[in-house]
């Protein structure tokens, strides 16, 4: 039984082992009870200069640790026998000890094992009363299916947990302060700050991820919804609406008279209208979906809900498996999907949504407001093309995906990323309150056969330079059947099963004391402030 973070740190005081600056070499695959063996049998390195990228503090050639080769002999600035068992190799790194900060450490030309990957732990001096890195405990505990029903209105990639958004609103902010969210995809976060009596705020570069988070900030009445459906649906004529133009790609998907509807639709639909906007993200989400027992559960064939293959792999598997168009009444679904979402009974303008690039200065009135928590997600390092796989949804907003994916951030160079970073964390730190709050979630990109820790590496060359004070880089690691990727099998793209969470502030404060959550409460939209 692996022992608790705070029995792991008792015992590496006991050892003598330093509060700060205390250096360890740690290699994955072993678990935290090796790590207190290692603390009750080894003896702690010697301290020496703090080493740099590429540059391990000790060398690990013929170290005697279990599940390694052994040797006796020993080269300078090598680990003396004596001192091995000090290597501490551990695996759940996030589980070791609430006060540590993982960093992320290329193998060096003097390391004589070799390593896919390796870490330095330093002392960050966090209260143990916080244990910021067992927070990922608080949301991973709640009910994997909770959170209001609108938050699936539609679904889209690298979208994290309603549970998560939650958890930070709930713990860093106050009823009536504001959230903003400059990467809102489908509007998770606005939506969970408009839930908990927030004023919610989102933008981003890409227009589906506005229509998804408006939807969820500027919420229309059922009755309202329900009787633009009805009007939309009595001046509808099949013999007025062409389809010979739409793309064949298009047209592929669904049965003439679906696809005469949802044209009818997308003509007559306007965005900047709350009420035509929520009916427009609501067909979006329905779109293309896979098929169940008793049917289709959206309008096309049959096809993941979350994204769209490529047109001519789709072309091809339709043709393999004889698919057939389904023939779909787009009103009468469209009907019955709104009384699953549990809509207010008046309308709620919680907030407020826009098309916004983050490398661009924040909007002036958002700037006076001063968010108390921004809470979001950047893109990860080439990992998605957000238009590319979004191509049909991206049809019906009259936009095409190679102008979206131009628009968008998506570089395979570390060196651009980190400049498109330093630009959004310049202008975040303008925009959030002084005493408020900024969290990023960045995952691990695979990079080759390595694993880059890529939330270290904005830290280290981006966000400490511009004196943000940080709380703690919190690891949660994603359970494997919850990631969009899976579907792909062994070729699941560069994307890892760990995000790692960037807790900063503009200046240094105390965190607040964590009170956990009741899973058990359901929110509605009687908590929200219009």
């Amino acid at each position: 039984m692996p022992h608790p973070p705070q029995q792991v740190r008792e015992r590496a005081d006991q050892k003598g082992c330093p509060d700060q600056g205390h250096l360890f070499v740690v290699w994955s695959r072993l678990t935290l009870t090796r790590l207190c063996t290692a603390l009750d049998h080894g003896v702690w390195p010697r301290r020496g200069p703090r080493p740099g990228l590429g540059r391990p503090p000790l060398s690990l050639a013929g170290c005697s640790l279990p599940c390694s080769s052994s040797s006796t002999t020993s080269r300078p600035n090598e680990v003396p026998a004596s001192r091995r068992a000090s290597l501490l190799i551990i695996s759940d790194l996030y589980a070791l000890i609430g006060s540590l900060n993982v960093v992320s450490v290329r193998p060096g030309p003097r390391t004589g094992l070799r390593l896919h990957r390796y870490y330095m732990i330093r002392g960050m001096g966090v209260s143990a009363s916080n244990q910021i890195q067992d927070l990922p405990l608080q949301w991973r505990s709640a009910p994997r299916r909770w959170g209001h029903p609108l938050h699936s209105l539609c679904s889209y990639f690298a979208m994290f947990p309603p549970q998560l958004a939650h958890f930070f609103i709930d713990w860093l902010t106050q009823p009536g302060e504001s959230v903003y969210d400059p990467f809102s995809g489908r509007g998770t976060v606005p939506l969970e700050a408009v839930l908990q009596g927030r004023r919610g705020y989102g933008s981003d570069a890409n227009p589906l991820a506005v229509v998804l988070s408006q939807a969820k900030t500027r919420v229309p009445s059922k009755r309202t919804l329900l009787k633009r459906l009805a009007d939309l649906e009595d001046s509808y004529s099949p013999r007025s609406v062409s389809i010979a133009n739409e793309p064949a790609n298009i047209a592929m998907l669904y049965s003439d008279e679906t696809l005469r509807q949802l044209v009818w639709l997308k003509e007559r639909l306007d965005r900047t209208n709350d009420t035509d906007c929520f009916w427009v993200a609501t067909i979006l989400g329905m779109l293309h979906a896979n098929h169940n027992k008793t049917g289709p559960r959206g309008f096309s064939i049959s096809m993941p809900n979350t994204f769209a293959m490529a047109p001519g792999y789709v072309a091809k598997y339709i043709k393999e498996h004889g698919l057939v168009k389904p023939e779909v009444d787009v009103f009468a679904m469209l009907r019955t999907r709104l009384e699953r979402l549990e809509l207010p009974t008046a309308k709620l303008e919680g907030g407020k949504t826009w098309v916004h690039d983050a490398t661009a200065p924040s909007p002036s009135w958002l700037v006076q407001r001063r968010p108390k928590l921004i809470f979001t997600s950047p893109p990860y390092l080439q990992v998605i093309k957000y238009g590319k796989y979004n191509w049909v949804r991206l049809w019906f907003l009259d936009e095409t995906s190679s102008d979206v994916d131009k628009r968008l951030m998506a570089s395979a160079s570390l060196t651009r990323y980190l400049e498109f970073m330093k630009s959004v964390a310049a202008n975040l730190k303008h925009t959030v309150a002084e005493d408020g709050y900024v969290c990023f979630v960045i995952g691990d990109v695979r990079r080759g056969d390595d694993d880059l820790n890529l939330a270290q590496a904005v830290w280290d060359e981006v966000l400490q330079g511009q004196g943000w004070h940080l709380h703690g880089i919190i690891a949660d690691e994603i359970p494997q059947d919850r990631k969009v990727s899976r579907i792909w099998k062994n070729n699941s793209g560069r994307a890892t099963k760990v995000d790692r969470l960037l807790l900063l502030s503009p200046t240094p404060q105390k965190l607040p004391d964590v009170v956990p959550p009741s899973w058990a409460q359901k929110l509605s939209f009687a908590n929200a402030r219009s």
